[in-house]
């Protein structure tokens, strides 16, 4: 199928590269097209298969049990995205829901090819012309001589007859029917039109011949190719400002987690309220004379803070509270990695130790077999 817009990245199969076709959900959340899945999953062996995203494991016994169908709005999404006529090659313009194309194809469209109503006839012909009985016989088209079968007369007479005249209901000029789609594309001065800066606010409105009059003078008009790239920037700005914006819920979220776990059970270090110490002293203003102010806090503020609210007073110290946490978590999985290495290395030397043990009691054994060796053969040679 052929989309009119571009689709969502969202609904697009990672094996096919096109959108989801019986889209399948596997325990890992990743979704793939049916006979995508089953195709990449036929290539595998083994007891247990591998997802093409994650390369997570799924055990082919319980295959089944962990694949399940897509949620329901993602099928509804999916339906609802709008494809071109399968028969637009034929003529059809008609833009469809996917989820409607079947049907539209079978019992609408006037391009689909059906069996012609004769018995004895065994072309098809479309479903526009289905009711006028049998249309294959040779006929002649009367405005330009041209011999062609009934069923092709019509489309061309329509499109392709350059004999077949008709006037043009804008200016009355005459000009041959396949002529007038581009005719009142770009030629006709008559034809209704609009002043090019419009979408910014120009309301100019009339002929062909007098906007292309107007847009010369036109402020807005001149200004229209900028406004438009500077429009076009915008958008993309907005979807890049969206993506940073749910990168930026997710990184709060994580470090609000890690900051649930960091002070679940530790209370605020000596350095962290050094920090916030020295972040209320910078952020304290100066007096007339040079010193600095002092701020007493008063009996109602200590009331508030016995009572649980933030040692923070501004972003800034919160954020340096943040830093210094993450900085003694740093301190605490260095000196962790540390104490690993230096085990992993002495466990590393004593493994080497007893293999060169064993390496040495080895070659003894070797020796003294070879020496064993050599005894029975100078035995057997002596004899």
């Amino acid at each position: 199928l052929e989309y009119v817009s571009p689709v969502d990245s969202n609904l697009i199969c990672a094996i096919c590269q096109c959108p989801f076709n019986q889209p399948m959900q596997l325990v890992c959340d990743h979704t793939f097209c049916n006979d995508c899945l089953k195709q990449c999953f036929k290539n595998q062996e083994g007891t247990t298969r591998i997802c093409p995203a994650c390369r997570g494991p799924i055990e082919i016994l319980n295959f089944k049990s962990k694949t399940r169908k897509s949620p329901r709005y993602v099928i509804q999404m999916l339906d609802d995205l709008l494809v071109r006529c399968p028969n637009s090659k034929a003529g059809c313009e008609s833009h469809v829901k996917r989820g409607e194309i079947e049907d539209h194809v079978d019992k609408y469209c006037d391009y689909s090819v059906l069996e012609c109503s004769d018995d004895e006839c065994t072309q098809g012909i479309w479903r526009k012309y289905s009711e006028q009985g049998c249309l294959h016989f040779m006929t002649m088209c009367e405005d330009c001589g041209e011999s062609m079968m009934q069923k092709d007369i019509f489309e061309h007479q329509e499109k392709t007859c350059l004999k077949r005249f008709i006037r043009c209901q804008h200016c009355s000029d005459e000009l041959a029917k396949p002529h007038l789609k581009q005719h009142l594309a770009s030629i006709c001065p008559m034809v209704p039109a609009r002043c090019t800066g419009q979408p910014f606010g120009c309301p100019f409105e009339g002929t062909r011949a007098t906007v292309n009059a107007h847009v010369i003078s036109c402020v807005i008009a001149t200004m229209a190719p900028y406004l438009s790239t500077q429009k076009a920037a915008f958008e993309e700005q907005d979807k890049a400002n969206k993506v940073l914006q749910r990168k930026l819920d997710l990184f709060e979220g994580g470090l609000t987690a890690m900051q649930n776990i960091l002070y679940s059970d530790n209370p605020p270090t000596a350095a962290s309220s050094a920090s916030r110490a020295a972040e209320t002293s910078i952020d304290t203003p100066m007096t007339e004379t040079g010193a600095m102010a002092v701020d007493i806090p008063n009996r109602h503020s200590q009331q508030g803070m016995s009572t649980g609210t933030p040692p923070f007073d501004t972003p800034i110290s919160h954020l340096l509270s943040l830093h210094e946490s993450l900085r003694e978590e740093l301190s605490r999985l260095e000196n962790t990695i540390a104490e690993l290495d230096s085990r992993t290395t002495v466990m590393i030397l004593n493994e080497g130790q007893r293999s060169k043990d064993e390496m040495t009691h080895a070659n003894a054994a070797i020796n003294s077999m070879r020496m064993q060796l050599h005894w029975l053969m100078s035995t057997r040679l002596q004899q």
